[in-house]
């Protein structure tokens, strides 16, 4: 088995992007989880930027065919300095071209569930744009009610984001997030790991 720790201690280096990428291919669903939330701001950065220029990818990266009920659980670390840690859900929507998902987190009850479209990005073949400035026209069976991004607690949160999504292997990527209307980004860096059941 894989240590998770050697992520974090890798990226303290100077290590290439594929050996980090078979690196968290080694892991199992428990031990990637822990490897991305023994990440701290700088690494996740790093991480990051290592991860730019990657070939294609396809939205089935992130909910395959055979997914349980269309839709897989990705969970997460972000770099803010409190409540950290969050899941976003991605299900298949109505088109191909897109998957529809929401966050889970413990604030959740206050903030909403962030509701967002995920598609490629265009112009850049290897990264996923989430967009939480399109809520899915309905929520998926078994899901919170749709909340708009721009109203409430969520507006302090989601509203008027992009996140710009990289992979790092089968089972993990990693993140940041921009203003979608300035492009500017918003010093938030986070990373998912793929897993069986949401774990906050």
């Amino acid at each position: 088995m894989a240590d998770p720790k050697q992520l974090a201690q890798t990226l303290q280096g100077e290590p290439r992007f594929p050996a980090l990428a078979a690196l968290c291919d080694e892991f199992t669903s428990a031990e990637r989880l822990a490897a991305i939330r023994a990440l701290g701001k700088s690494e996740l950065a790093k991480l990051y930027d290592l991860a730019a220029g990657q070939p294609q990818v396809a939205l089935d990266y992130l909910v395959p065919a055979d997914a349980r009920d269309g839709q897989v659980p990705w969970n997460g670390k972000n770099s803010l300095p409190m409540f950290s840690h969050f899941c976003k859900v991605f299900a298949r929507s109505d088109s191909p071209e897109a998957l529809w998902g929401r966050n889970a987190g413990s604030m959740e009850w206050l903030i909403g569930p962030g509701y967002y479209t995920c598609t490629l990005r265009p112009g850049h073949p290897g990264e996923f744009l989430i967009d939480y400035t399109r809520e899915p026209p309905r929520a998926p069976a078994g899901w919170p009610p749709i909340k708009k991004n721009s109203a409430g607690f969520s507006l302090l949160v989601f509203n008027n984001m992009h996140d710009m999504l990289r992979p790092v292997g089968r089972n993990v990527a990693i993140g940041a997030a921009y203003n979608a209307t300035t492009g500017s980004f918003k010093n938030q860096y986070f990373a998912l790991a793929r897993g069986e059941t949401i774990q906050l």
